[in-house]
C-alpha cells in the first residue's frame, strides 16, 4: 500500500481563526492517497539512433543502448530499410529481442519494430541484421513504468501505397487500459526528417540517411479504447510507413480513489481561474462545482469539460457540475468566465481509475428552502465498487459538518466565501451495485461548530464508475499467420477486487467483430478450457495484477477453414462480481495454408534399374514454413489406382531419415522452392520388389502444427526395377546384372 501526502493551495475564509483551522484540517485530511494509487506514469529514459553511412548499404545497424536503462527497463527499437521489392527479407535480431507486430512493405521499403525488457546486465548496443544490403536508418527508445510480463498493448502497421504528401498519419490502435504509452513511428521512402508533429505529441527522435528516413513520437493515453491516426509533417512529399505501438503501464488503477482537491472563491468577478488539482495525471477524472448567486451565465474553460446533468437554479443562485479527462497537456489552471460580475466558489477534485469512457453511472439532484439536515439524494450504481460523490452548495456563509446514514463520508473540501456561499464535497467508494441511500450534511457556522444554521441548499449525487480492467490477448498474436485449425487462444486479465473469473471468446468473420462466427463460453461449458486452477478447477485467479493472474487457454474443438483471416476478442468475467468485463481489443490472425505438393526426386521419373530395396527421396514446400510430414503410395499402375504399399510417416517412423525438426519426427520447409526444403528419405524395408517390373509412385505432405491435413498428390513418377541371375560357379554363389 502506497500513502502520500500532498500539499494544495486553498483559498481560506479569513473572518476567524476557528474556520480557519477547520478548513485547513479538512484540506489536509482530505489529500492523503488511498491504496492502489498514483502509481507513476510510463515515461522515455533515452533514446539513439544509427544510419548506414551516406551513399553507402549495408546489412547491419548497431543501436547503442540509451543511457539510463536498468532492470526492467522496456526498450523498443524501430527499423526502416530499402532492401527490394519481393526477397522475402529477413531481420535477425539480437538476442533477447522479440518483434512486435509483422513487417511493413511499401515496394523496395520495410519496416520493422522490435522490443526487450532490460536485464541485470545489458550489452552496449544491439546489432540487427537484415538478410539484403540496404540503407538503414533506426532509433532505440527506452522506457519505465512498462510492463515486463506483457510491455506490448496492440502495435498496428501502415503504408502509403502510393501516396506522396507532407502529412503522414501513423494508424489507430486500441488501447485495453488507461496510461498507455502510445508511440508513433514514421518511416520516410526519401531521406527526410520531421519538420513537426501533432500538437499532442512528444517528438522522440528523427534521423535520415541515403533513401531513407526515420520518426517517432508519443503521448501517455488518457484512458481505454481507440487511440485514432496522429501525424508527422515533412517539408516535401514523399511516401511513408508507419508503426503505432501501445505500451502496456506496470501498475494498473486499483478501483477509484481521491488524489486532492483545489478551491478559489471571489466576491464579485466574471473571470475567475481554478488551479488544478495537486499531483494529477493524464487519464485522472476531475470534478469541478461552481456556485454562484446571480443571474450571470457560465461558460466553462472549453469544451473537454461536460456538464453533469444540468445547472440547478434555487432562488438567485446557481449551482453547475463539470468533469474533465486530464490530459498531459493540461494548462496548470483553468479559467471560469461569467456573464456579469458575482460572487462565486469554484472546487475542483482530482479522482483516479474512473472509466472515463462513461464515468457517470447515475447523478441526481435535491434541493430544500431551509433547515440545517440537507439530504442528498440516492443514485443507484450498475457496477460493484462504484464512487460516492456528493456535493452541497449553501446560499449562505455557512459549511457542512459531515455525517451519512451507511457510512463516514470522506471530505474533498468545505469552504465558505465569507459573506454569501458556502460549499461543500464529500465522496466514499460503494459496495455492491444498488441504491447508495441518501447522504446528509447538517450546515453549521463555520467559526463555530456547534452551531447549527438554517439555510437553503442545492445537492447533487454522483456515482462514478470505475475503469474495469479488459482482458489481454495473448496468442493467436495479433496479425499472426501460419496459425493451426485447431487453434489455441490464451487470455488473461486483472480483477479489481481478485478472485476467481473465466472467459468468453467470440470468433469473428470481421474486423469489428460485427459478425460472430462462434462464441466459447466458460461459464456455460468447460469444454476446451485447460489451466484453470480456483473453484474446483473451473476458473482462473485473477489477481491485482496482469503479471501474476493466470494465463487461460481454450483448444478449439473443431477446426478452422485453411488460409483464412478471423478476427476474435474476449471478455473476462468476474466470479465473485457476477459480470462480464467490457470486450478486449480485437485481433486477428490467419491460419495455415495447406503444404504444396511435394516434388519427387528420386528415383527419377523414367529411372531404370532401381534398385529391389530403393529409397525414395522427396521434399515440399510449405508457405508457413510448417514442419513437413510426408507419405508415399507405391502403385503398380499409372493412375495409382492399385497401390501396392503405403509409407506413412504419421503412422510410423520406420524406414524414414534425415529428419530434421519437432525433435527429429518431421523435416524443415521452405516457403519458396521443394529444394530449398529439407529432403525426405525413405528407405524401403519391405520384401524386394519384382524384378525388371515398371512401378508408380506418388507422395503427399503434411503439416502437424499447422493445417494438420494432408496436400493434395503429387505428380505420379515411374520407375523399372533391374534384372538379376543368379549364378554358381566353381561351389560359388554370384550375383549378377543383366543389362
Amino acid at each position: 500500500m502506497k500513502i502520500r501526502m500532498k500539499t494544495k493551495k486553498l483559498n481560506l475564509i479569513r473572518s476567524g481563526a476557528a474556520a480557519t483551522l477547520f478548513v485547513l484540517a479538512v484540506s489536509l485530511a482530505s489529500t492523503i492517497i488511498g491504496p492502489g494509487q498514483a502509481q507513476a506514469a510510463i515515461a522515455l529514459v533515452g533514446s539513439n539512433t544509427a544510419t548506414t553511412t551516406t551513399g553507402t548499404t549495408a546489412t547491419t545497424l548497431a543501436l547503442t543502448k540509451p543511457a539510463g536503462v536498468i532492470s526492467g527497463t522496456v526498450m523498443v527499437v524501430h527499423l526502416t530499410y530499402n532492401a527490394g521489392a519481393n526477397k522475402g527479407v529477413t531481420v535477425t535480431k539480437p538476442t533477447g529481442w522479440l518483434q512486435a507486430g509483422g513487417y511493413v512493405s511499401n515496394g523496395n521499403w520495410w519496416q520493422s519494430v522490435f522490443y526487450k525488457v532490460a536485464g541485470g546486465s545489458e550489452p552496449t548496443s544491439y546489432t540487427f541484421t537484415i538478410s539484403r544490403a540496404s540503407n538503414i536508418v533506426g532509433g532505440i527508445l527506452a522506457y519505465s513504468g512498462v510492463d515486463n510480463t506483457a510491455p506490448i498493448d496492440d502495435v498496428i502497421g501502415y503504408t502509403s501505397g502510393a501516396t506522396n504528401t507532407t502529412t503522414h498519419s501513423a494508424p489507430s490502435a486500441s488501447a485495453s487500459t488507461n496510461g498507455d504509452m502510445m508511440v508513433n513511428f514514421w518511416g520516410y521512402l526519401t531521406a527526410t526528417t520531421a519538420t513537426s508533429y501533432d500538437a499532442s505529441l512528444t517528438a522522440n527522435y528523427s534521423v535520415s540517411t541515403t533513401n531513407v528516413g526515420d520518426a517517432s513520437a508519443g503521448k501517455v493515453l488518457n484512458n481505454a479504447g481507440v487511440t485514432g491516426t496522429f501525424n508527422s509533417f515533412t517539408a516535401g512529399n514523399t511516401k511513408w510507413l508507419a508503426h503505432t505501438v501501445l505500451l502496456l503501464p506496470s501498475s494498473r488503477p486499483a478501483g477509484i480513489s481521491f488524489v486532492s482537491s483545489a478551491t478559489t472563491f471571489c466576491a464579485s468577478c466574471s473571470n475567475l481561474s481554478l488551479t488544478s488539482p495537486a499531483g494529477w495525471s493524464a487519464g485522472d477524472f476531475f470534478i469541478v462545482s461552481v456556485l454562484w448567486n446571480s443571474a450571470a451565465t457560465l461558460t466553462a474553460p472549453n469544451s473537454s469539460w461536460v456538464q453533469i446533468g444540468s445547472t440547478q437554479v434555487d432562488g438567485a443562485y446557481s449551482q453547475a457540475v463539470f468533469y474533465h479527462v486530464a490530459d498531459i497537456s493540461d494548462p496548470s489552471s483553468y479559467s471560469w468566465l461569467f456573464s456579469t460580475a458575482t460572487n462565486v466558489i469554484i472546487a475542483g477534485t482530482d479522482y483516479a481509475g474512473v472509466d472515463v469512457a462513461a464515468p457517470v453511472d447515475d447523478t441526481q439532484t435535491a434541493n430544500d428552502a431551509s433547515g440545517s439536515n440537507h439530504i442528498a439524494p440516492s443514485v443507484t450504481s450498475t457496477h460493484s465498487n462504484d464512487y460516492y460523490v456528493g456535493i452541497w452548495g449553501f446560499e449562505a456563509n455557512f459549511i457542512g459538518s459531515t455525517t451519512s446514514f451507511s457510512s463516514t463520508l470522506n471530505s474533498a473540501w468545505n469552504l465558505v466565501d465569507g459573506t454569501t456561499l458556502g460549499s461543500d464535497s464529500m465522496y466514499e467508494p460503494l459496495g455492491n451495485a444498488g441504491a447508495s441511500g441518501t447522504r446528509f450534511t447538517t450546515s453549521v457556522n463555520p467559526s463555530n461548530n456547534a452551531q447549527l444554521r438554517n439555510t437553503r441548499s442545492l445537492m447533487r449525487s454522483i456515482a462514478l464508475k470505475p475503469f474495469i480492467p479488459i482482458p489481454k490477448l495473448y496468442i493467436p498474436v495479433d496479425q499472426s499467420t501460419g496459425a493451426p485449425l485447431y487453434t489455441v487462444f490464451q487470455v488473461k486479465d486483472y480483477l479489481i477486487n481478485p478472485g476467481p473469473e473465466k472467459y468468453k471468446i467470440e470468433l469473428c468473420s470481421n474486423s469489428t467483430c460485427t459478425t460472430i462466427l462462434s462464441t466459447y463460453d466458460q461459464t456455460s461449458s468447460q469444454t476446451g478450457w485447460s489451466g484453470q486452477d480456483v473453484s474446483g478447477a473451473t476458473a482462473y485467479n485473477g489477481t491485482s495484477a496482469l503479471s501474476t493472474s493466470t494465463m487461460a487457454t481454450y483448444t478449439l474443438q473443431t477446426p478452422l477453414t485453411a488460409n483464412t483471416q478471423y478476427w476474435w476478442r474476449a471478455y473476462a468475467y468476474d466470479v465473485n462480481g457476477g459480470y462480464f468485463t467490457p470486450p478486449s481489443n480485437i485481433s486477428s490472425f490467419k491460419t495455415s495454408v495447406y503444404p504444396a505438393a511435394p516434388t519427387l526426386f528420386q528415383p527419377g521419373n523414367g529411372a531404370s534399374n532401381v534398385p529391389l530395396n530403393p529409397e525414395f527421396r522427396l521434399a515440399a514446400t510449405d508457405a508457413d514454413g510448417d514442419d513437413l510430414q510426408y507419405k508415399i503410395q507405391l502403385c503398380s499402375t499409372a493412375t495409382c489406382s492399385t497401390v501396392l504399399y503405403t509409407f506413412d510417416q504419421t503412422s510410423s517412423q520406420a524406414g524414414w531419415s534425415g529428419q530434421d525438426n519437432a525433435t527429429f519426427t518431421a523435416y524443415g520447409s521452405d516457403p519458396t522452392l521443394a529444394s530449398n526444403s529439407t529432403p525426405a528419405f525413405y528407405d524401403f524395408t519391405s520384401a524386394n520388389l519384382a524384378q525388371n517390373t515398371q512401378y508408380w509412385w506418388r507422395a503427399y505432405a503434411i503439416d502437424p502444427a499447422g493445417t494438420n491435413t494432408f496436400s493434395a498428390a503429387s505428380a505420379i513418377s515411374s520407375f523399372t526395377t533391374n534384372l538379376t541371375e543368379t549364378r554358381i560357379i566353381e561351389g560359388r554363389i554370384l550375383g549378377s546384372k543383366i543389362l
